[in-house]
C-alpha cells in the first residue's frame, strides 16, 4: 500500500478511478469509500490477460458528498488486499452551514445575525448586505453582524467568497415587534354565587411573546374597580373569586408582550348567582279535621341577596312503614330515634319496611305555608319537616314536628278501603292482555310466509285455513322499477346526512367515462362533470362494488367524504361533491365520491414509472426533496386540524398536472389497494408496512402514527417506489421492528433526509418530529441543494480546463471540449430544477491564475508497473486519463 493519491476536481466534473490486480483469476474487485463498500452501478471490470484484471469506477458528476478516500480490495486465501488510497476533494461555491435567519426585535435594539459557510476551496470570506447596501468589509468565515438596531422591517443576507466564485445565503427579514392587539372572544362561563370563569382569544402578539393578561371587573354599569387579576399565559383562561352574589359585574382583559399592554378588549356584562335561602320556617303546627291533617308554618322573610323570589316550600313526612323524603338521612327523634341507624344507613330509593326512599318533589311542593296532609296512617306516629325552596336551591329543614298516633286515636275511624278494589281492577287486566298475545300467537302460527308473500290468511273458514295469497313486493319483468336516489335511502346516521346534504350532486350532471383503477372492494373512474355555465370538467369518480354494499361499508365510504369536506390547503385533496347512483328497486344506491382528476395519478405509480416504465425519465433530487415538503405541508394542515390520516403512503398521495402532491385517501384507500395490507385474524387490513410500533402493538392511531408513515413515504420517494422491508413477510414485521431494525439508507439518498426519516422511526412517539418542523428542515435542505445546483449558472464551466485568452478577457475551452450546459447533467446535488430565485452563482475567473496545475503524487498511468508484491499480484489505484489534469 503506497502513499495516497491527492485528486482535486471541480463539483459536476467527471471522474473514473481504476484499479490494477494481477496473478488472479477473475477476481472479486469491490471498491471502497471511507471504510465503506461503495454500491454505485458505474463499476466495470476489464480483462488483460489471464491473470491480470482493472477494474474501473466511474463518477459521472462528482458533489460534495463524493469527497473521500477511496481505495480497492480483494480477497484471497481469507485476507484482504487493498492498493494504494486516493483522496478525492470536490471544489466548488462556498457551502452554507448557517444562514442568517429571521428575527422579531424591539425598535432601535441591537441584535446580532451569524453566517457560515465553507470550501473546498479555503478560505471562505463573508460579506453582509443590509437591503441594497453592502456592511462593512469581507471577514472570514463565520461571521457574526453586530447591528445597533432597526427603526422598520430590514432584509440581510450574506455573500459567501472563495476561489471559485461565490453564494448568496437566505434572505433573512428582521421585522420590527409591536404592542400586542387586544383580545377578542372573551366569555364568561361556570357563574356560581361567588365565582366566576374567564376565557378569551388572544389578539396579535406583535411578534414578541404575550407574557401575561390583566382581568379587570367592575361593578356594572359605570361603577368602580372592585378586582384585577394579572394571569400568565398560556392558558387564555382566569377564575374570578369572593365576588358577591346576585351582583352585576362588567369585566374587560388586556394582554402584554415585552413591549407593553395590548389596549382592552370591549366591557362584558355578567351576574353572579344569588344564595340559597339560609333560614328554617318556624312555629310548624299541625291541626286535625276530618278529612285529613292541615299542616302550617310561618313564612321565611329573605335575608341577603337571594337568586329570585322565595319558594316553593316543601314537605317531608315519615312514618314506621316507609318514608317519603327528597333528602335522606332525616334528623330523628323522640319516637323515631330507634329507626334513625336503620334509615341512614340506606340511601335515597332503597325499600325498608315495605316503605321507599324516594324524591317526590312534586306531590310535596306547596306553594304557601299551608298544607292539607291526606295520604298517611292516623294509626301510626308521624313525622314531618319543611324548609323553603329557591331558584339556587333549598334552605335548612325546620325542627321535625312528631304526631303520635295516641293523640287522634279516638277521632279516626276503622282504615280506609278505598284501595280494596285496585288489586281486583290489575287482576282483570292482566288476564285481558294475557289473553290477546295467546291470540295473535295463535293467529301467525297459521299463516305459511313464502319467498314472495303469505299464504293462507288469518281467518278460518268452516273450520279450515283458507287460502289467500299477499305479494312481498311487485315483480316487472319489461324493465326493472327505479328508486329515486336519496341519501335518506342509505340508511347511514342523521350526523352524516346533514354534513353531506349541501354536497350532494345528482346524477344527470355527470358522465362515467373509462376506469383509472380497481381493487377487491372499489374503483376509480374518469368522469366529465356538467358545471353550471353549461361547460364540462374532467373529475374522478370513486365509488364501492354494487355487489358487496353493506350499510357499514357505505357509512365508512361516505365518512371519507365528509372528513373531505372540511379541508382547504393546495397539497390536501379537495372534494368535488357527493353523488348516488340509482339502481332497481328494493336495492341501495350506490355511493360516489367526486374528486379532482389528477392528471398523474398517484405518486406511487409515478415514481415507479421513472425507474421501471416503458420509457423511463430521470427524476432530480430536488424534485423528490419537494414531493416531501409537498406531502409534509398537506399533514402539517391535517394534524392541526386535529386530523389523523392513518394511512399515509406514496400510494394514497396525488399528483397534479403542475407536479404538486396532494395528500388523499382518507379511509377507503385501504380498500382499494389491498395488496399492502394484512389481515390479522378478524382484524380489518392493515398497511402493515407503514404502520408504528404503538400502531401494531396496541391499535393506537395518533399524530405520531402518522410521522411514521410520512418517514416511509419518504424511503418510498428516494427509492423511487420501491416496497419497504423487501423480502420481509407482513406477519414478521413486527418482531423486525421491535428488535430495533429499520429501513436501510438508499443509496442516492443524503444524510440530512436519511436522518430526517430515522427520526421519524423512534420507538418513543413523543421523541419523532412534528410535521411542522419535518417542513421546515425539509425546506432548509431544498434550500441548500438549491444552492449548490449549478443548473441556472451559465458561467460554471470546467474552468481548470480552460485558457485564459491572451488578452485576459473571456475564457474559451480547449479544442474538442464543448460546454454541456453546467454540471447539472448528472444526477445528485447538481441535477436540474429547483433553484429559487433568491440565490446567485457568479464565477470568479480570477480563480484561474491560483489553481495548482497539477495534484499531488498522481501516477503516470493506470498501470503502476513499479509495485512490488510478495504474492504475485498487486492491486493499485491510479487516475484515467479523463480525470488527470482536471
Amino acid at each position: 500500500m503506497g502513499a495516497p493519491v491527492k485528486l482535486t476536481v471541480s463539483q459536476g466534473q467527471p471522474v473514473k478511478l481504476n484499479c490494477s490486480v494481477e496473478g488472479m483469476e477473475e477476481p472479486e474487485i469491490q471498491w471502497v469509500k471511507d471504510g465503506a463498500v461503495v454500491q454505485s452501478v458505474d463499476q466495470l471490470y476489464i480483462p488483460v490477460s489471464e491473470h491480470h484484471w482493472i477494474g474501473f469506477l466511474s463518477l459521472k458528476s462528482v458533489e460534495r458528498s463524493d469527497a473521500g478516500r477511496y481505495w480497492c480490495q480483494v480477497e484471497d486465501g481469507g485476507e484482504t488486499e487493498i492498493s494504494q488510497p486516493v483522496w478525492l476533494t470536490v471544489e466548488g461555491v462556498p457551502f452554507f452551514t448557517v444562514e442568517p435567519k429571521d428575527l422579531a426585535v424591539p425598535p432601535n435594539a441591537p441584535f446580532q445575525l451569524s453566517c457560515e459557510a465553507v470550501g473546498p476551496p479555503e478560505p471562505v470570506t463573508i460579506i453582509w448586505w443590509r437591503g441594497g447596501t453592502k456592511v462593512g468589509g469581507p471577514a472570514p468565515s463565520p461571521s457574526v453582524l453586530n447591528v445597533t438596531g432597526v427603526t422598520q422591517s430590514t432584509v440581510f443576507t450574506c455573500e459567501a467568497h472563495n476561489l471559485k466564485g461565490l453564494a448568496s445565503s437566505r434572505t433573512a427579514t428582521v421585522r420590527l415587534q409591536a404592542l400586542p392587539a387586544a383580545p377578542f372572544n372573551v366569555t364568561v362561563t361556570k357563574l356560581s354565587s361567588s365565582n366566576a370563569s374567564v376565557a378569551w382569544v388572544p389578539g396579535a402578539d406583535g411578534r414578541a411573546l404575550l407574557q401575561s393578561c390583566t382581568v379587570q371587573v367592575t361593578q356594572a354599569p359605570g361603577g368602580w374597580e372592585v378586582l384585577a387579576v394579572v394571569v400568565p399565559v398560556p392558558p387564555f383562561t382566569c377564575l374570578l373569586r369572593d365576588l358577591a352574589p346576585a351582583t352585576n359585574y362588567s369585566l374587560r382583559v388586556r394582554c402584554a408582550n415585552a413591549l407593553g399592554p395590548s389596549p382592552y378588549a370591549d366591557w362584558v356584562p355578567f351576574q353572579t348567582k344569588g344564595l340559597a335561602p339560609a333560614s328554617a320556617p318556624q312555629n310548624l303546627h299541625a291541626i286535625h279535621t276530618d278529612s285529613g291533617l292541615i299542616l302550617e308554618w310561618e313564612e321565611v322573610i329573605p335575608e341577603g341577596p337571594l337568586e329570585g323570589p322565595l319558594g316553593p316550600y316543601k314537605l317531608s313526612w315519615v312514618q314506621d312503614n316507609g318514608t317519603q323524603c327528597p333528602q335522606a338521612p332525616m334528623f330523628l327523634a323522640g319516637p323515631f330515634s330507634a329507626l334513625r341507624p336503620q334509615l341512614e344507613a340506606l340511601p335515597s330509593g332503597s325499600v325498608w319496611g315495605g316503605g321507599r326512599f324516594s324524591r317526590l318533589q312534586d306531590e310535596l311542593t306547596v306553594e304557601g305555608t299551608r298544607a292539607n296532609l291526606t295520604d298517611w296512617d292516623p294509626q301510626k306516629d308521624l313525622m314531618v319537616r319543611v324548609c323553603v325552596c329557591s331558584a339556587v336551591g333549598c334552605g335548612p329543614w325546620s325542627q321535625p314536628l312528631v304526631i303520635s298516633s295516641h293523640d287522634h286515636a279516638g277521632q279516626q275511624g276503622p282504615p280506609h278501603s278505598r284501595t280494596s278494589w285496585v288489586p281486583v281492577v290489575l287482576g282483570v287486566l292482566t288476564a285481558l292482555v294475557t289473553a290477546a298475545a295467546l291470540a295473535l300467537i295463535l293467529l301467525r302460527k297459521r299463516r305459511k310466509e313464502t319467498r314472495f308473500g303469505q299464504a293462507f290468511d288469518s281467518v278460518m273458514a268452516r273450520g279450515e285455513p283458507a287460502v289467500h295469497f299477499r305479494a312481498a313486493r311487485s315483480f316487472n319483468r319489461e324493465r326493472p322499477e327505479r328508486i329515486e336516489a336519496t341519501l335518506d335511502s342509505l340508511g347511514i346516521s342523521d350526523e352524516l346526512k346533514d354534513k353531506l346534504q349541501d354536497v350532494l350532486i345528482p346524477e344527470q350532471q355527470f358522465t362515467l367515462g373509462r376506469m383509472l383503477g380497481k381493487g377487491e372492494f372499489g374503483s376509480v373512474r374518469e368522469a366529465q362533470l356538467k358545471q353550471e355555465d353549461g361547460s364540462f370538467v374532467k373529475v374522478a369518480v370513486k365509488m364501492l362494488k354494487a355487489d358487496i354494499i353493506a350499510s357499514s361499508d357505505i357509512e365508512e365510504f361516505l365518512r371519507e367524504a365528509a372528513c373531505m369536506k372540511e379541508f382547504d390547503h393546495p397539497h390536501v385533496a379537495k372534494l368535488v361533491g357527493v353523488s348516488l347512483r340509482s339502481r332497481a328497486k328494493g336495492r341501495l344506491p350506490i355511493p360516489m365520491v367526486i374528486l379532482p382528476f389528477m392528471k398523474h395519478g398517484d405518486l406511487h405509480a409515478f415514481l415507479l414509472a421513472s425507474r421501471m416504465g416503458e420509457n423511463p425519465f430521470h427524476l432530480p433530487l430536488q424534485i423528490l426533496i419537494r414531493f416531501m415538503v409537498d406531502i409534509a405541508c398537506g399533514m402539517e394542515y391535517l394534524s392541526s386540524r386535529n386530523f389523523i390520516h392513518r394511512d399515509l403512503a406514496a400510494r394514497n398521495c396525488m399528483l397534479a398536472e403542475d407536479m404538486t402532491v396532494c395528500v388523499a385517501d382518507f379511509g377507503l384507500s385501504r380498500k382499494i389497494y389491498s395488496g399492502d395490507y394484512y389481515r390479522q385474524g378478524c382484524a380489518s387490513k392493515l398497511p402493515v408496512k407503514w404502520l408504528a410500533l404503538e400502531s401494531l402493538a396496541d391499535n393506537l392511531y395518533t399524530v405520531h402514527s402518522d410521522v411514521w408513515a410520512f418517514g416511509v413515504t419518504m424511503w418510498e420517494i428516494m427509492t423511487r417506489g420501491q416496497t419497504p422491508y423487501a423480502g420481509i413477510e407482513n406477519a414478521e414485521i413486527y418482531n423486525y421492528l421491535i428488535s430495533g431494525n429499520r429501513l436501510k439508507q438508499p443509496p442516492e439518498c443524503m444524510e440530512d433526509v436519511y436522518e430526517l426519516m430515522y427520526q421519524c422511526w423512534s420507538a418513543d412517539p413523543k421523541q419523532r418530529p412534528s410535521f411542522t418542523c419535518l417542513r421546515m428542515e425539509l425546506e432548509n435542505i431544498l434550500g441548500q441543494l438549491s444552492v449548490l445546483s449549478s443548473s441556472r449558472d451559465p458561467l460554471y464551466i470546467n474552468i481548470e480546463r480552460a485558457e485564459e485568452s491572451p488578452d485576459g478577457g473571456s475564457l474559451e475551452l480547449p479544442s474538442g471540449d464543448q460546454p454541456s450546459g453546467g454540471a447539472g447533467e448528472g444526477s445528485g446535488l447538481g441535477a436540474v430544477g429547483g433553484t429559487p430565485s433568491d440565490y446567485r452563482y457568479i464565477l470568479s475567473p480570477g480563480g484561474l491564475a491560483e489553481r495548482p496545475a497539477q495534484p499531488e503524487q498522481q501516477p503516470e498511468s493506470p498501470l503502476n508497473e513499479s509495485c512490488c508484491c510478495s504474492k504475485g499480484y498487486c492491486p493499485t489505484v491510479a487516475v484515467s486519463p479523463q480525470a488527470e489534469g482536471t
